[in-house]
């Protein structure tokens, strides 16, 4: 799948019809917006959630079409390339986030405390220079360098020596 085509359809039908694109946190607004949209249209159909009297149900279709245009919208204004070939994940990250206090109601009036946990998630994508497909699955450190590191260690460990222990001196006391 190629976005190549899409993007430039978007790009003549902006420069036909219109002065420019908006500005990104316009965009960013009218992405949230038809989110929603599309969210409402998603819930009607498949949810719980009714029509509003008047209302129509809402086109599941056009709506991800009306999300896929802004999104492409905006990566062109950014200069942003949508291929997918040529994407990788530069970093992938989780870490403990904050903790929310929490209390949850016990028999006899009484209450337990609980923290509950949140993560942090960040990954990070890039575009591949040069087109270079090989598949990479771990980053690790060359070798050499943690060979050098380790030898450095040992080295300064042996190398440095330690003060001898000082004895503690009792106090006299003054005598009468």
């Amino acid at each position: 799948m190629t976005f190549a085509p899409m993007q430039q359809q978007v790009e003549e039908w902006i420069s036909q019809r219109t002065s420019g694109y908006f500005e990104p946190l316009m965009m960013l607004a009218r992405l949230t917006e038809e989110l929603g949209e599309l969210s409402r249209a998603v819930s009607h159909q498949y949810g719980g959630k009714r029509p509003k009297p008047g209302e129509a149900p809402g086109d599941i279709r056009d709506e991800l079409g009306d999300l896929l245009f802004v999104l492409i919208c905006l990566a062109n204004q950014q200069g942003i390339d949508l291929d997918v070939d040529n994407l990788y994940v530069k970093l992938a990250l989780a870490n403990d986030g904050p903790r929310m206090k929490r209390i949850r109601p016990a028999p006899m009036g009484r209450a337990y405390r609980y923290q509950r946990r949140l993560s942090h998630i960040i990954v990070s994508v890039a575009e591949r220079d040069g087109g270079s497909s090989q598949l990479v699955t771990r980053a690790e450190e060359p070798a050499a360098k943690t060979a050098k590191k380790s030898a450095a260690k040992k080295t300064a460990a042996k190398t440095a020596k330690k003060a001898p222990a000082k004895k503690p001196v009792a106090k006299k006391k003054a005598g009468k």
